[in-house]
């Protein structure tokens, strides 16, 4: 499933303005939501983002939850006990080398790097999915895929450590 964007001519135009002061009332009721409109729209989101959470959303809306993964009090809690827990590994691993005299840089990147993991992991998931609505990326992506399970399927030593 991919997403797209489009624009109405009537609605979109862009303009060149140096200030938001030189728009006429008129035209900044134009680009603009009045403060009604804006708590109108939030309201929605929230009772869609609700419904969509308790997973009860109906199909007549176009709804994603891309990008709302972490406002679930659960992915919330994963989330800062993750960076909570990294930050932590990187201090004491600091306080151990200052003690010892020690300055070495990569322990703690490898560190971050391991208790960051299952986090970076979720972060490529979600990278090449958002590539997968390219469609000239996700035709590299499955080409890409394709040669892996190839060689694979051959037990053929990739191309790079046959010329040694």
């Amino acid at each position: 499933m991919c997403k797209s964007v489009c624009f109405r001519e009537e609605r979109n135009k862009s303009m060149e303005v140096e200030s938001h002061h030189d728009l006429t009332s008129d035209e900044k009721k134009q680009l603009y939501y009045s403060k009604l409109e804006l708590a109108e729209r939030q309201r929605e989101d929230q009772r869609l983002m609700k419904s969509a959470m308790r997973g009860t959303i109906s199909d007549d809306h176009e709804f994603d939850p891309r990008g709302l993964e972490n406002r679930r009090p659960d992915q919330s809690f994963m989330r800062k006990t993750t960076t909570i827990a990294v930050i932590q590994g990187v201090l004491d691993e600091q306080d151990r080398q200052r003690c010892g005299s020690v300055k070495d840089d990569e322990i703690i990147a490898e560190i971050c790097r391991e208790l960051s993991y299952m986090s970076r992991k979720a972060a490529r998931k979600f990278g090449k999915a958002d590539a997968m609505c390219i469609p000239e990326v996700a035709k590299k992506i499955t080409e890409e895929q394709d040669t892996k399970r190839t060689r694979k399927a051959s037990l053929e030593p990739p191309p790079e450590s046959r010329r040694k």
